[in-house]
Protein backbone atom coordinates (compact mmCIF):
# COMPACT_ATOMS: atom_id res chain seq x y z
CA UNK A 1 0.00 0.00 0.00
CA UNK A 2 1.07 3.38 -0.84
CA UNK A 3 1.66 6.12 2.15
CA UNK A 4 1.95 9.04 -0.11
CA UNK A 5 0.09 12.27 0.67
CA UNK A 6 -1.12 12.76 -2.83
CA UNK A 7 -4.05 14.20 -4.64
CA UNK A 8 -6.35 11.94 -5.42
CA UNK A 9 -8.65 11.55 -8.34
CA UNK A 10 -12.04 9.35 -7.41
CA UNK A 11 -14.73 7.65 -9.04
CA UNK A 12 -17.01 6.90 -6.51
CA UNK A 13 -19.43 3.97 -6.71
CA UNK A 14 -22.19 5.27 -3.82
CA UNK A 15 -24.65 2.84 -1.88
CA UNK A 16 -27.35 4.71 -0.07
CA UNK A 17 -29.81 3.80 2.73
CA UNK A 18 -32.35 6.55 3.24
CA UNK A 19 -33.86 6.62 6.31
CA UNK A 20 -34.53 10.20 7.28
CA UNK A 21 -30.90 10.82 8.17
CA UNK A 22 -28.57 9.42 5.04
CA UNK A 23 -25.82 6.55 5.75
CA UNK A 24 -23.76 5.99 2.87
CA UNK A 25 -21.16 3.84 2.23
CA UNK A 26 -18.49 4.78 -1.07
CA UNK A 27 -15.70 2.59 -2.48
CA UNK A 28 -13.48 4.89 -4.39
CA UNK A 29 -11.03 3.96 -6.63
CA UNK A 30 -7.97 6.42 -6.79
CA UNK A 31 -5.11 6.81 -9.22
CA UNK A 32 -1.86 8.39 -7.38
CA UNK A 33 -0.65 11.37 -8.89
CA UNK A 34 2.10 11.24 -7.67
CA UNK A 35 5.90 9.44 -8.81
CA UNK A 36 4.78 5.84 -7.39
CA UNK A 37 1.72 5.84 -9.91
CA UNK A 38 0.16 3.11 -7.32
CA UNK A 39 -3.84 2.32 -6.95
CA UNK A 40 -5.17 2.26 -3.60
CA UNK A 41 -9.06 2.18 -2.18
CA UNK A 42 -10.12 5.32 -0.06
CA UNK A 43 -13.31 4.60 1.37
CA UNK A 44 -13.11 6.26 4.53
CA UNK A 45 -12.09 9.46 2.93
CA UNK A 46 -15.13 9.60 0.69
CA UNK A 47 -17.34 8.57 3.23
CA UNK A 48 -16.54 11.94 5.70
CA UNK A 49 -16.69 14.13 2.33
CA UNK A 50 -20.22 12.36 1.37
CA UNK A 51 -21.24 12.94 4.99
CA UNK A 52 -20.34 16.26 4.86
CA UNK A 53 -22.61 16.97 1.89
CA UNK A 54 -25.67 15.00 3.14
CA UNK A 55 -25.69 16.60 6.26
CA UNK A 56 -25.61 19.95 4.55
CA UNK A 57 -28.21 18.99 2.58
CA UNK A 58 -29.84 17.37 5.13
CA UNK A 59 -29.43 21.13 7.16
CA UNK A 60 -31.26 22.52 3.58
CA UNK A 61 -34.07 20.17 4.15
CA UNK A 62 -34.26 21.12 7.55
CA UNK A 63 -34.47 24.65 6.33
CA UNK A 64 -36.87 24.26 4.07
CA UNK A 65 -38.92 22.19 6.56
CA UNK A 66 -39.33 25.09 9.39
CA UNK A 67 -40.13 27.28 6.36
CA UNK A 68 -43.29 25.53 5.28
CA UNK A 69 -44.37 24.73 8.61
CA UNK A 70 -43.87 28.63 9.25
CA UNK A 71 -45.80 29.20 6.22
CA UNK A 72 -48.47 26.58 6.88
CA UNK A 73 -48.94 28.03 10.44
CA UNK A 74 -49.87 31.16 8.43
CA UNK A 75 -51.81 29.51 6.38
CA UNK A 76 -53.74 28.13 9.24
CA UNK A 77 -54.04 30.98 11.04
CA UNK A 78 -55.35 32.78 7.84
CA UNK A 79 -58.08 29.38 7.46
CA UNK A 80 -58.92 30.24 10.82
CA UNK A 81 -59.50 33.68 10.32
CA UNK A 82 -61.53 33.01 7.31
CA UNK A 83 -63.62 30.65 8.91
CA UNK A 84 -64.63 33.05 12.31
CA UNK A 85 -65.32 35.94 9.45
CA UNK A 86 -67.53 33.11 7.24
CA UNK A 87 -69.13 32.14 10.55
CA UNK A 88 -70.15 35.42 11.41
CA UNK A 89 -71.09 36.23 7.58
CA UNK A 90 -73.71 33.09 8.23
CA UNK A 91 -75.17 34.16 11.20
CA UNK A 92 -75.62 37.66 9.65
CA UNK A 93 -76.95 35.84 6.87
CA UNK A 94 -79.22 33.94 9.02
CA UNK A 95 -80.36 37.29 10.47
CA UNK A 96 -81.08 38.92 7.55
CA UNK A 97 -83.26 36.13 6.13
CA UNK A 98 -85.02 35.45 9.41
CA UNK A 99 -85.65 39.68 9.20
CA UNK A 100 -86.31 39.81 5.34
CA UNK A 101 -89.48 36.47 5.71
CA UNK A 102 -90.72 38.93 8.52
CA UNK A 103 -90.61 41.82 6.84
CA UNK A 104 -92.30 39.47 3.64
CA UNK A 105 -95.07 37.97 5.92
CA UNK A 106 -95.66 41.66 7.30
CA UNK A 107 -96.09 43.15 3.89
CA UNK A 108 -98.79 40.25 2.96
CA UNK A 109 -100.37 40.95 5.72
CA UNK A 110 -100.63 44.77 4.87
CA UNK A 111 -101.70 43.94 1.37
CA UNK A 112 -104.62 41.68 2.47
CA UNK A 113 -105.04 44.92 4.74
CA UNK A 114 -104.91 46.84 2.04
CA UNK A 115 -107.36 44.61 -0.16
CA UNK A 116 -109.75 44.48 2.77
CA UNK A 117 -109.82 48.17 3.33
CA UNK A 118 -110.06 48.81 -0.80
CA UNK A 119 -112.92 46.44 -1.16
CA UNK A 120 -114.33 48.02 2.14
CA UNK A 121 -114.15 51.56 0.62
CA UNK A 122 -115.42 50.85 -2.95
CA UNK A 123 -118.58 49.53 -0.87
CA UNK A 124 -118.38 52.24 1.43
CA UNK A 125 -118.68 54.88 -1.66
CA UNK A 126 -120.85 52.72 -3.88
CA UNK A 127 -123.24 52.73 -0.98
CA UNK A 128 -122.86 56.42 -0.08
CA UNK A 129 -123.04 56.98 -3.79
CA UNK A 130 -126.28 54.96 -4.00
CA UNK A 131 -127.43 56.92 -0.93
CA UNK A 132 -126.70 60.61 -2.46
CA UNK A 133 -128.25 59.64 -5.83
CA UNK A 134 -131.35 58.14 -4.05
CA UNK A 135 -131.47 61.44 -2.17
CA UNK A 136 -130.98 63.49 -4.91
CA UNK A 137 -133.43 61.77 -7.04
CA UNK A 138 -135.80 62.48 -4.18
CA UNK A 139 -135.23 65.61 -4.34
CA UNK A 140 -135.20 65.87 -8.08
CA UNK A 141 -138.63 64.43 -7.54
CA UNK A 142 -140.18 66.33 -4.48
CA UNK A 143 -138.96 69.88 -6.64
CA UNK A 144 -140.77 68.68 -9.98
CA UNK A 145 -143.55 67.78 -8.37
CA UNK A 146 -143.27 71.13 -6.69
CA UNK A 147 -142.76 72.80 -10.15
CA UNK A 148 -145.78 70.54 -11.40
CA UNK A 149 -148.19 72.06 -8.72
CA UNK A 150 -147.15 75.51 -9.44
CA UNK A 151 -147.28 74.85 -13.09
CA UNK A 152 -150.75 73.63 -12.26
CA UNK A 153 -151.92 76.78 -10.21
CA UNK A 154 -150.23 78.68 -13.08
CA UNK A 155 -152.12 76.55 -16.24
CA UNK A 156 -155.52 77.44 -13.65
CA UNK A 157 -154.91 81.11 -12.60
CA UNK A 158 -153.86 82.09 -16.46
CA UNK A 159 -157.20 79.67 -17.40
CA UNK A 160 -159.15 81.92 -14.74
CA UNK A 161 -157.13 85.01 -15.93
CA UNK A 162 -157.94 84.22 -19.16
CA UNK A 163 -161.67 83.24 -18.85
CA UNK A 164 -162.18 86.57 -16.88
CA UNK A 165 -160.05 88.07 -19.74
CA UNK A 166 -162.81 87.27 -22.07
CA UNK A 167 -165.31 87.78 -19.72
CA UNK A 168 -164.39 91.82 -19.75
CA UNK A 169 -163.82 91.76 -23.35
CA UNK A 170 -167.56 90.38 -24.21
CA UNK A 171 -169.27 92.38 -21.20
CA UNK A 172 -167.88 96.17 -22.38
CA UNK A 173 -169.41 94.55 -26.16
CA UNK A 174 -172.26 93.67 -24.85
CA UNK A 175 -173.23 96.98 -23.15
CA UNK A 176 -172.82 98.59 -26.79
Amino acid sequence: ACVCACVCACVCVQVCVHVYVHVCVHACVCRCVCMCMCMCVCASVCACVYACVCVQAIGGLETEVQFLRGENSKLMDKVVELMAANDSLRACNIALESNCKGLMEELSIKQAQWSEREESLKCEIQKQWGDRYHEWITKADKKMEELLTVNSMFQSLLKSHQHTAQSRKVEPNSKQ
